[in-house]
């Protein structure tokens, strides 16, 4: 059994998104052969050694070195280390990625810069689901991405398009697939991560994460549960309304995973994931005065 606790402090001033989503997967793999990793991110950095990635951007394990796609990936444990739990953070380590953003839940995701509007020219996957944005009153649903917060991740893959053989027509710049860490048949594992954060001029807010990993029947079937709530502290003023910190934001989400493997030939997965987010409008106005909004 294993149980992480982290914690941090640091200064942030970001919007956020409004956001309601429910999704429901299940899938049966027939198994075959993997590329086995001997030692954890973590031991192979204390050993000066360099971690081989595995992807599953040809819908099977290869090493990233060996896989015939233009791509980057970055493990689950180098956005960890990183206090990484945002999309967006993305930028720092994808080449090429970009995010077209307009306000809450209104955010554009676009590889290798092909972007229009309409329909998405960026796929977003998680594991196997692929995800695609609400359509609005304008039937841009490109601009309506879904991006859920990236805790407990094993890796994110960002392949560089068109992509639409393997992940379809939404894929003509690329694919951006996050791939979630799968129940542990063997072991019990547990971790929880807090953040506080401050904005300058601005409230106060905080990010608490948890995830529990269970085996209810030890090599054949464990079911893995995260839950996170986040408060984002505003740092726009309404000058009309007289409010301060108006643009705060919340968000209130989870999962739950579970992995049945009746034998070595069949493993069966199955998920649901659900995330509410709800905040006002970031857009302030220059005339108004820095951070200010006038409406």
């Amino acid at each position: 059994m294993s149980i992480g606790v982290r914690g941090s402090l640091y200064c942030k001033s970001s919007p956020h998104r409004i956001r309601v989503l429910l999704i429901g997967t299940a899938a049966a793999v027939w198994a075959s052969s993997a590329l086995a990793q001997s030692q954890t991110a973590s031991e192979a950095a204390a050993d000066g050694q360099i971690q081989e990635i595995v992807v599953t951007a040809t819908k099977r394990d290869s090493a990233l070195e060996k896989t015939p796609i233009s791509m980057s990936a970055v493990t689950g444990a180098s956005l960890a280390d990183a206090g990484v739990t945002d999309v967006h953070a993305l930028l720092q380590s994808t080449p090429n990625l970009s995010f077209q953003d307009a306000g809450p839940s209104q955010t554009r995701v676009f590889l290798r810069g092909v972007e229009s509007p309409g329909e998405a020219t960026t796929g977003i996957y998680y594991d196997e689901t692929p995800v695609t944005g609400a359509v609005g009153s304008s039937s841009d649903s490109g601009a309506y991405s879904t991006l859920l917060k990236l805790f407990d991740v094993d890796h994110v893959e960002a392949l560089r398009g068109p992509q639409g053989t393997l992940f379809g027509s939404g894929s003509m710049g690329g694919t951006l697939r996050i791939i979630y860490n799968k129940p542990a048949l063997d072991d019990y594992e547990a971790t929880v991560d807090s953040d506080v954060t401050a904005s300058k001029h601005g409230g106060e807010g905080y990010d608490v994460q948890g995830m529990v990993n269970i085996p209810v029947i030890k090599d054949e079937l464990a079911v893995r549960a995260v839950v996170y709530e986040q408060h984002g502290g505003g740092y726009i003023d309404n000058t009309y309304l007289h409010q301060n910190n108006v643009n705060t934001s919340n968000t209130q989400g989870g999962r739950l995973m579970v992995r049945f493997k009746p034998n070595d030939d069949l493993t069966i997965d199955g998920s649901i994931i659900y995330e509410h987010d709800y905040g006002y409008d970031p857009k302030w106005t220059e005339g108004g005065g820095a951070y200010e909004s006038t409406s």
